[in-house]
Order: structure tokens, then sequence, then C-alpha cells
């Protein structure tokens, strides 16, 4: 999700231009779509020298991580008072549901937040199961050993 200060619009996704206004959002655009600095005294673009569009809506906002981890913390909230209303007699069908549930919410929550926050989680939570895997190989063994010559 992307604010745009020119038109004070939220924009769904991660888009380069404002679904609304036109404006770009990650500068100001010339008619080629370089990028350049959101400065008002530019008036040409820095690679190809054409002049640069009027408006721009790029500027940052704190509203879509506040959004985005609040929903976090709401499915956390949500899926621990699952697993405590529903029946231990169940333990199977409470993992399911409770899973289902962080699966869901953790997905719409990834997708208000940027793009390079959402890689960075998923680069980090990736060396996190990778060191987890290789401790367990070097404590558990790494399987079928042998096949030497008979």
């Amino acid at each position: 999700m992307r604010w745009c200060s020119n038109c004070h619009n939220f924009n769904a996704g991660w888009p380069f231009r404002c679904f609304y206004c036109g404006a770009g959002l990650d500068g100001r655009l010339c008619p080629s779509g370089h990028v350049n600095p959101p400065d008002a005294n530019l008036n040409f673009c820095g690679t190809c020298g054409r002049q640069l569009e009027p408006k721009w809506g790029s500027g940052g906002s704190p509203i879509p991580y506040a959004l985005g981890f609040s929903v976090m913390l709401l499915t956390i909230v949500l899926a621990w008072f699952t697993w405590w209303l529903m029946s231990p007699s169940e333990p199977m069908l409470n993992a399911l549901v409770m899973l289902a549930i962080l699966a869901i919410g953790f997905r719409f929550a990834f997708s208000l937040v940027p793009p390079w926050l959402r890689n960075l989680t998923f680069d980090v939570l990736s060396a996190c199961l990778s060191l987890i895997g290789s401790l367990l190989r070097v404590i558990f063994g790494t399987g079928i050993k042998g096949g030497g010559k008979k």
C-alpha cells in the first residue's frame, strides 16, 4: 500500500504511479519513465534531459507500516483466542484452525507493507530455518550412512 502525497489517497499494492492522479510515487518522473529525486528545483531529467512532470506523490507515511503491524498482532491474538476457546480433545483440528488463521492474517499483513520489508522478513525467516535444519542434522545425524565396499 502506498500513500500519494499529491492527492492524499492510498494505492493498493506497490504501484509506480498513483491510480487516482497519475503522479509518480517513486519521485519525479520524466515522460520516458526515469525516476528523479522529488525536488521542486529540478526541471529536467538527469538521465535523458527531458522535462520532468510537474506533479509527484512520493512521500513516506508510517500508516502502512502501522497497519501491517497491527494486523499481525490482531492475527496472533485471534489465533491464541481461538486455541484457548477450542476443545482440548481435538488437538489436530485446533492446530489446523490456528495455522489457517495465522497464514491468512500474515498473508494480508504482508500485502500491506513495502516489498523490501516483505523480502527482508522472508530472507531472515529462511536463514533461521536453514540454521535450524543444520543444527538438527548435526544433532541427529545426516541420515543413512555407509554403503561401503563389500
